[in-house]
């Protein structure tokens, strides 16, 4: 225990009293109303000491003491350590809902030396830490902080590629002589808001108000800030690898690729929520729709509401109908600003190949004028609409509510479901190439002189089998539901911008190796050639040289 720090008289935590005065007045503001989920990693090897171990514990307490509300209606906060004795969590997220006394249990802390194994401490942070019964809470942002001395002694980029493709904000802070490749490897992306290196721990104060920022501006957008601004709608409704054996009516299966999961949902599963736990502020002005399903042959062919916004009295506000008796389509719709159900509906023949029995992927545009539809990546139409009203925020959510059901109970589409997540921006589409669809994924053509300026882009070519979940420098992963080889976000990328200029043409590069062989050509034709007259000497020995077997033991003079 460290010494010297205020407790009562039975040995219990005697709260810190947070200072706030010397917070300038718009890291204040920034924080004001923040709420997420955040664990601090700290490293507690050898290599730190038990010295500069009490300062890392000071700067996690006066982050903490930067947060507006501590608790279920605000920040939650965890600690976890690790050393070679492997990561262990100090205090859970729901263990303290007053901000004095989680900083003061973060001084609680006990400095236990060892080797850094840092990989292990983000696989138990994304395992542990983060679950359900730590108190981690839905559709809010998750935001881990790992300090760290030094390389690790494990490995740590595919487990810091679990929580950064899990959607979760990832800072990393190295203290002197750190890997800075490794801490890139650790940080979420961008790097210039994600990844902080110190010369000392003298000297936390120089990023402290940069990084209370970054924390709490990813903690308080009305639009979660996920891989874009947005919500992630199957984590919302308990569809995680995680959680849906909890959920009745569901089952985890293959979907539409064999390394992706999908979600069914069964007859009757009637999956809702409340809209105050996905849509606290409403819905945004404008916003991209996201869905990733496949109707199955017990799927009905009555209209259903694949997801709805319902009022507390059971009215649908907001909803998107999937409609299999003929002519299928597919329909959009919500309240305007007078209160009246105004919907659009599309039944182009992309919009068929929805009730085909494969997976597709519907992207809905909204915003105040129109209702924009693409089908695999294709756009089908856009149409009018007026501008929305608000919806009720009392009210619930469901997921495949039959159009004719009525109530809180009612009766439910089967289908399964692989991806849902709503967006904050109108400009994502552009990005999205649909490479998560069997039917979009082609074999690249081969590179041959003759032909190669002929061929068409591949803007998703299957090319050598790598690591699964992995992106390249300068890339945000998308989040679970994006699933290995989905489209990869930039960094440069932000919503509502347009692309900049082409940059100049670069230098060839140099010859690549050569190539694995190629395959054994088809065998030749045999012609058989003309009849030859042996009447001369010459003849005889062209013929016996010609010959292509010999009788056994036979010999031929000439």
């Amino acid at each position: 225990m460290i010494p010297n720090l205020p407790q009562n008289e039975r040995g219990g935590l005697v709260k810190v009293r947070p200072s706030v005065s010397s917070w300038p007045c718009f890291l204040i503001s920034v924080c004001k109303g923040a709420k997420a989920d955040v664990v601090f990693v700290i490293d507690g090897s050898w290599s730190i000491g038990e010295e500069s171990f009490t300062k890392v514990v000071q700067f996690v307490s006066s982050i903490i003491a930067a947060f507006d509300i501590v608790g279920p209606s605000g920040m939650q906060v965890a600690a976890a350590d690790f050393t070679n004795d492997g990561s262990k969590t100090e205090f859970k997220l729901n263990a303290y809902a007053d901000k004095g006394v989680a900083m003061a249990a973060v001084h609680h802390i006990r400095y236990r030396g060892g080797n850094t194994k840092t990989g292990e401490a983000l696989k138990h942070t994304y395992e542990k830490a983060f679950s359900v019964e730590n108190g981690m809470r839905r559709n809010v942002p998750k935001v881990v902080v790992a300090i760290t001395d030094g390389r690790s002694q494990d490995e740590v980029k595919k487990n810091a590629a679990k929580l950064q493709h899990a959607g979760y904000s990832v800072f990393a802070i190295g203290v002197a002589d750190v890997d800075f490749v490794e801490l890139q490897e650790i940080g979420s992306k961008p790097s210039d808001r994600h990844v902080f290196v110190v010369d000392d721990f003298d000297a936390f104060d120089t990023i402290k108000e940069n990084l209370i920022t970054f924390i709490c501006e990813a903690s308080t957008s009305s639009c979660p800030l996920i891989y874009l601004n947005g919500f992630r709608m199957l984590e919302a409704f308990n569809l995680t690898e995680k959680t849906y054996s909890s959920v009745p009516g569901v089952s985890m299966e293959p979907g539409s690729f064999n390394s992706y999961t999908a979600y069914r949902l069964h007859k009757d599963a009637f999956l809702s929520q409340a809209s105050t736990e996905i849509h606290p502020d409403g819905l945004p002005v404008a916003y991209t729709i996201i869905l990733m399903f496949r109707l199955l042959p017990d799927s009905p062919s009555q209209p259903f509401d694949i997801w709805q916004v319902s009022s507390q009295d059971h009215k649908p506000e907001t909803g998107v109908t999937v409609d299999g008796k003929h002519p299928e389509t597919i329909s959009f719709y919500n309240k305007d600003e007078t209160g009246e159900i105004q919907r659009v509906t599309f039944d182009d023949s992309l919009v068929k190949k929805i009730f085909h029995g494969s997976f597709h992927k519907l992207h809905i545009l909204v915003s105040s004028t129109s209702v924009k539809l693409k089908v695999d990546c294709q756009e089908v139409a856009e149409k009018k609409v007026k501008a929305a009203g608000n919806t009720s925020r009392d009210g619930y959510q469901v997921l495949g509510k039959m159009s004719k059901s009525i109530g809180a109970k009612g009766q439910s589409a089967t289908f399964q479901l692989q991806m849902f997540d709503m967006i904050c921006s109108l400009a994502w589409t552009s990005r999205d190439r649909c490479c998560d669809l069997p039917s979009m994924v082609r074999e690249p053509r081969p590179s041959f002189p003759a032909v190669s300026r002929e061929a068409a882009p591949c803007s998703c070519c299957r090319t050598s089998a790598g690591l699964p979940r992995t992106h390249s420098p300068g890339a945000i992963p998308v989040p679970s539901r994006f699933h290995p080889g989905s489209i990869l976000v930039p960094s440069w990328f932000h919503p509502g911008t347009a692309p900049g200029p082409a940059g100049p043409q670069g230098t060839n590069g140099p010859p690549g190796p050569m190539g694995l062989p190629g395959p054994q050509g088809p065998s030749g034709m045999s012609i058989p050639g003309e009849a030859v007259s042996l009447n001369s000497h010459t003849d005889r020995r062209a013929s016996a040289h010609s010959s292509v077997s010999l009788q056994p033991g036979r010999k031929d003079i000439l």
